[in-house]
């Protein structure tokens, strides 16, 4: 290591399978490692193979310091010594399942930047290109120009719009505040929504795209159209973490904060005992 090294990388390396090789796979394992990172310096990834056909993640780290090269080698040699102790990231990446190798190493990060103002052909980043090795991008990149400018318009737009099919409107605090008045005991909670399409609003009249089966079924028995509209978000965990999302959900993610929600405690289970254990009268009643 350098005296002075700016930046660092994680490498996770797959041994033996292929798992980070599918979309599913990779999302799985950065959502446990993220749960475990105790440095909270990983922020990002990129997928990598090595010459010898394994697959694997990158983690780039872009503050440097020996400090920080002190925090990531704990991070990723630290083990649990007793039960209790918390998850680790060897001891989460045991649990999964997975046999990884993990290597930590100084990186040199390089940003390439661009001034829009004066070079809006993106002259930069397209010398950055050239330096990688990538012959004529200018030439590769016209031939999907038109594509790639939608995609791009796409991803910027909001990811999260409120649907005019429910009554909600904004709370104080920036949330949305689901039906017409706010109760005194209800709870704010953040929802993250995994779908398989970029749109720019959440129809709750969409729910059988993704629905389970026996969920559909259920809800077909219902002679309340209200709760037949509906979108599902994973919500956060006590210790403010998310729950690791189910295999074959989408890879596009939308997130809000959510007001005016009720949640377990004694009310709901009054509720959910005066509405005899059925499902569908509970959520009417909710």
């Amino acid at each position: 290591m350098t005296k002075n090294p700016k930046g660092f990388a994680i490498d996770f390396i797959e041994k033996g399978t292929q798992t980070l090789s599918t979309d599913e796979g990779l999302r799985n394992f950065w959502s446990t490692i993220m749960e475990v990172d105790p440095t909270k310096l990983f922020v990002g990834y990129q997928p990598i193979r090595t010459v010898e056909g394994d697959v694997g993640i990158r983690v780039l780290v872009k503050k440097g310091g020996k400090k920080t090269a002190e925090k990531i080698k704990e991070a990723i040699t630290a083990r649990k010594t007793k039960p209790e102790d918390p998850q680790t990231i060897i001891s989460a990446i045991e649990s999964s399942g997975l046999k990884m190798e993990v290597l930590g190493h100084e990186a040199e990060i390089i940003t390439a930047r661009n001034d829009w103002t004066q070079e809006r052909e993106g002259r930069a980043y397209l010398e950055r290109l050239v330096d990688l090795g990538i012959a004529d991008p200018a030439a590769r990149l016209d031939r999907v120009r038109g594509e790639l400018e939608g995609i791009l318009k796409e991803g910027t737009r909001v990811r999260f719009a409120r649907s005019p099919e429910s009554a909600a409107g904004p709370s104080g605090s920036g949330s949305v505040v689901l039906g017409r008045t706010r109760k005194e005991d209800a709870s704010e909670v953040k929802g993250v929504h995994y779908g398989n399409k970029l749109v720019d609003t959440l129809l709750g009249s969409m729910y059988g795209t993704g629905i389970r089966g026996a969920e559909r079924q259920r809800l077909a028995q219902s002679n309340d159209p209200r709760i037949k509209k509906r979108v599902y978000f994973y919500i956060e965990k006590p210790d403010g973490k998310m729950p690791r999302p189910e295999s074959g959900l989408g890879v596009f993610v939308y997130t809000q904060n959510f007001g005016n929600i009720l949640s377990a405690g004694e009310k709901m289970s009054d509720m959910y005992a005066k509405s005899n254990r059925d499902f569908n009268t509970f959520e009417s009643a909710v």
